[in-house]
């Protein structure tokens, strides 16, 4: 089986346990914080209510994943991921606006609150958000969809944290203020990353180069790569955070057709190790060749 395909599934299957793992967590967490009065504990509901949905957009768009690429969709379904990693980022971002307008307001009224009860329901939060958390470490850092879905679940726990925290404090020095100024601090937090893979996702739809990539870098590499001249239209972009592509007219040395052929190959493998550049495309130009150009060559480790 195709290494990808399986890492796909297991993938999937970890979207899972943490889609069961976090199904009961924002109506415990409403209803506790309705009931006892804790605004933090009704704003990680609305956040964990709103990370369950989107758990369920990251697992469609990794079932996308595993759609093989057509004659429509040449580079297949990898951008659904980028889509729902920004329409997640999106939705953190207004959680995150709504939590820190809400904990402003209450700074100035607080009242009496049962810590006992806030720090009992916010462990069992916790508890379910990191260990989901923990599930998805590995994939967040293969996929941009996952990476958003492990921020979320990640953030929920750090947020659940602060709230055992203040229900311990308010329980034994009644101290009611910390539940307003946590959620503030957690609020700009959610706001802070979510703003992070936002950047990245939009990047991505706009097609432009890699964040971790060096434009002039890329250039100079080709440039100085053997067998090479010089290099120019060079374009550099993400196709999705598991594909990166590249096009650039290349003018080789004077050189056997053959030559010129090892040569393409090996700028192909040397732009994957160094770049992670799998779907490179060169055109290539030489002063001997009519108008001094010869015909479209086109190179990928991954076709």
């Amino acid at each position: 089986m195709d290494s990808h395909l399986k890492q796909d599934q297991l993938t999937e299957r970890r979207l899972w346990i943490a889609i069961v793992l976090n199904g009961l967590i924002p109506f415990l967490e409403a209803i506790g914080g309705i009931l006892v009065g804790s605004l933090a504990l009704i704003s990680d509901a609305v956040h964990n209510l709103i990370d369950l949905f989107s758990l369920f957009l990251s697992l469609l768009a990794q079932k996308a994943l595993q759609w093989k690429p057509n004659s429509t969709k040449t580079y297949g379904y990898g951008r659904l991921e980028i889509i729902v990693s920004v329409i997640n980022s999106l939705v953190l971002l207004a959680v995150s606006i709504y939590i820190i307008y809400r904990a402003a307001v209450t700074l100035f009224l607080p009242r009496e609150l049962p810590g006992f009860t806030i720090t009992f329901i916010a462990t069992g939060a916790f508890l379910a958000n990191i260990f989901s958390a923990l599930v998805l470490r590995k994939e967040a850092t293969r996929s941009l969809n996952i990476q958003s879905a492990f921020l979320h679940l990640l953030m929920d726990a750090g947020q659940s944290f602060t709230i055992i925290l203040a229900g311990i404090f308010i329980s034994l020095l009644g101290w009611s203020i910390l539940d307003p100024i946590l959620s503030l601090i957690v609020g700009g937090f959610i706001f802070y990353s979510a703003y992070q893979v936002l950047r990245e996702g939009l990047n991505i739809l706009d097609e432009g180069v890699p964040q971790d990539l060096n434009f002039e870098e890329i250039a100079s590499f080709i440039r100085s790569f053997p067998g090479v001249e010089d290099a120019h239209h060079l374009h550099v972009w993400s196709i999705s955070t598991r594909n990166r592509a590249l096009s650039v007219h290349l003018v080789l040395k004077d050189q056997l057709l053959s030559e010129s052929g090892k040569t393409l190959d090996e700028l192909a493998r040397a732009l994957e190790k160094k770049f992670s550049v799998n779907h490179p495309t060169f055109q290539v130009e030489c002063g001997s060749c009519p108008n001094g150009t010869c015909p479209q060559v086109s190179n990928s480790s991954h076709p």
